[in-house]
């Protein structure tokens, strides 16, 4: 029997990027995805307005690592526009 601890964070998506709305559909709470996630601290989307519907306050808040990408102020996303 193998045990397998599971970490619950919290997976920020960014509603709109450069004014334009992001589809968040695909994407439950409580849900399980493979996802590539980095921390939210210390990123360029870490002063962006936010809004957590966990209701659980000790979750550490991560990001798509494509979504932050995409963020206005980074030199990556210069050529998505």
């Amino acid at each position: 029997m193998v045990n397998i601890q599971t970490t619950q964070v919290l997976v920020m998506h960014p509603s709109h990027i450069a004014l334009k709305r992001q589809p968040l559909e695909k994407y439950k709470v409580g849900r399980h995805y493979k996802l590539r996630l980095e921390p939210m601290e210390g990123s360029t989307w870490e002063t962006a307005k936010m809004r957590d519907e966990s209701g659980q306050i000790n979750l550490q808040p991560f990001i798509r690592a494509e979504d932050k990408r995409k963020h206005p102020g980074t030199a990556s996303s210069a050529g998505t526009r």
